[in-house]
């Protein structure tokens, strides 16, 4: 499952998403659906003059915008089921969902990132520029090969890969 939220700020620990959009498929059989779905959050200010509301469609949000916990309670099981594809998940995505499940009364879980496991194409990219290969002994080391090239410290390219006690 490839997926994506927006938000009105970058803010890890309170930016709520005004937007979520996910496709399942498989890599045989392509794409089997596609989703969008406007989250309506009571108090959340959502302004055209912000600069990361791009095509942001004010009269399109007030007539689709829905509960979070009404869309959360469809994407969340599949989260947990399907792998998911993203870009700076590892990052960003991840943690916003997060957020979205402590807003909407649970606890935070990130199980999903090593079961059934994630793929951030960011991260995938800065390795493949650095010429670096992940450790695919298991999703668990996997994901911390991708949280090594999310660290805002990463070697430039041409040098050693960043070692961690995570492996």
């Amino acid at each position: 499952m490839a997926w994506d939220v927006e938000t009105p700020s970058l803010n890890l620990r309170f930016a709520r998403p005004w937007e979520l959009c996910y496709a399942l498929f498989t890599l045989k059989g392509g794409i089997q659906s596609i989703h969008s779905h406007l989250l309506r959050w009571p108090n959340m200010v959502l302004t055209e003059d912000n600069p990361s509301f791009k095509h942001f469609d004010r009269a399109r949000y007030e007539r689709e915008a829905r509960d979070p916990r009404e869309v959360y309670a469809t994407f969340g099981p599949l989260l947990r089921k399907h792998r998911s594809v993203f870009h700076s998940g590892v990052g960003f995505d991840s943690y916003i969902e997060g957020v979205w499940r402590r807003e909407i009364g649970l606890k935070p879980d990130y199980d999903w990132l090593y079961t059934p496991g994630c793929l951030d194409t960011n991260c995938v990219s800065k390795a493949y520029r650095a010429g670096w290969a992940f450790d695919t002994s298991s999703t668990e080391a996997f994901l911390a090969s991708q949280y090594r090239m999310n660290h805002p410290r990463l070697p430039k390219v041409g040098k050693s890969a960043p070692k961690t006690k995570l492996g």
